[in-house]
């Protein structure tokens, strides 16, 4: 095809857009090459590679793969095993990202987590009774919530313009890494939201059994206990990071709508109401359920 190129003068530059269905080519590698003329003189020419990966069915039945393939040969045998989603991390050079989008593949992405929050987010954070493998991190600390939302923000930008990311895989696994901060300010905080100060019991993301059994003796645990409270509040809004990582998939769907975000495994933490609010898609492992039919029931 023809298209005009705008006047400019000499050493500034000009982007021009040449729109290519890619419904119109074969799944195949083509050379697309360019070239710029004055008049009937050509004065430049370049070529570049265009791949046009196979188009992807929306009847499919998505098949994940857990992890991603860093050799060609892997990357072949998983689309010939019926893999039709893998981890991005592994497909980085550009050969790769070729092979496996003439394949048909796509991918999910892990934004940065949580864990890798600056330092200095995590100085305000107290609890000694927190192992090393604790986040340390106080979602209702304002600080950490800007950080979190610019994070997604910009983890949905780069992703976005690429069809083949279809998925985003939000703060995995970090039921059982999330203590309640408590520090002075994270106790006016929990006061503020709550009408009363955290049980002095309530210092880890789940109770010794001993304890409950000792504090609710027949297993009961009346829905006005402030224990009961408290754990609600943590697991759906306090600290256990699950409003921070629906906020986080908010702000992705906003700046990239066609991408699907989901967290795992669901059930490693309790199941109060209103957890995941605003997540588009939840997921479990077998091997961290005792009874794997569990986790069809769910």
């Amino acid at each position: 095809g023809e298209m005009s190129v705008p006047e400019i003068a000499a050493g500034e530059s000009t982007d021009v857009r040449l729109a290519l269905d890619p419904r119109k080519f074969r799944a195949d590698s083509y050379i697309l090459r360019l070239r710029l003329s004055s008049g009937e003189q050509a004065v430049a020419t370049d070529a570049v590679r265009l791949e046009i990966g196979k188009p992807i069915p929306e009847e499919r039945m998505d098949v994940f793969y857990w992890g991603g393939a860093n050799i060609a040969r892997q990357v072949e045998d998983l689309a010939a095993a019926g893999i039709t989603v893998m981890h991005e991390f592994g497909q980085r050079s550009p050969e790769l990202l070729t092979l496996g989008t003439r394949l048909g593949m796509t991918y999910y992405t892990y934004p940065p987590g949580l864990s890798t929050a600056p330092a200095e987010l995590k100085s305000s954070y107290e609890n000694p009774h927190a192992p090393a493998v604790a986040l340390r991190l106080d979602e209702l600390d304002p600080a950490v919530r800007e950080w979190a939302l610019k994070t997604a923000n910009s983890h949905a930008r780069a992703w976005g313009p690429n069809p083949r990311v279809r998925f985003s895989l939000l703060n995995t696994e970090y039921e059982g890494h999330s203590y309640p901060n408590l520090s002075e300010a994270a106790e006016a905080r929990y006061r503020e939201r709550l009408g009363f100060a955290r049980p002095e019991q309530a210092t880890a993301p789940y109770m010794p059994a001993a304890t409950s059994l000792q504090l609710f003796p027949d297993r009961v645990i009346p829905d006005d206990s402030e224990l009961y409270r408290w754990y609600k509040f943590f697991y759906t809004e306090g600290g256990s990071l699950n409003a921070i990582t629906c906020e986080q998939s908010r702000e992705i769907n906003r700046i990239a709508p066609r991408i699907t975000t989901f967290h795992d495994p669901v059930l490693r933490g309790p199941q109060f109401h209103g957890r995941f609010d605003g997540l588009d898609a939840l997921n479990h492992w077998t091997y961290v359920e005792r009874n794997p039919l569990d986790v069809a029931a769910f």
